[in-house]
């Protein structure tokens, strides 16, 4: 079973958006679903949480606020360790590209 350790939930609440260290060199981000499961729709705030040297690759989008972050999609393991709702996704990327 994969560890996940949170670093940073936005600030609306609940358990999404939000950022985590993995023992898998990664990292993963849970947010909105995009592209078939293969991106997340996460507020630019939550990029504040990643720590010094981790870097995630963004695209911007037309809502400001707002981030596209792809990746690989998450395994089944991480999905059901994070309890995603329908809507939601989760992917991995590379914790220092």
């Amino acid at each position: 079973m994969p560890m996940l350790r949170l670093l940073g939930v936005s600030p609306l609440g609940g358990g999404c958006p939000a950022l985590y260290d993995t023992d898998l060199d990664a990292l993963v981000v849970h947010g909105r679903r995009a592209r078939d499961g293969t991106a997340v729709l996460v507020p630019r705030i939550l990029l504040s949480w990643a720590e010094s040297g981790m870097v995630l690759t963004i695209e911007q989008t037309e809502d400001t606020d707002t981030v596209l972050i792809a990746g690989d999609p998450a395994d089944e393991k991480i999905r059901e360790i994070l309890l995603l709702e329908d809507d939601e996704a989760a992917v991995l990327v590379p914790r220092h590209p």
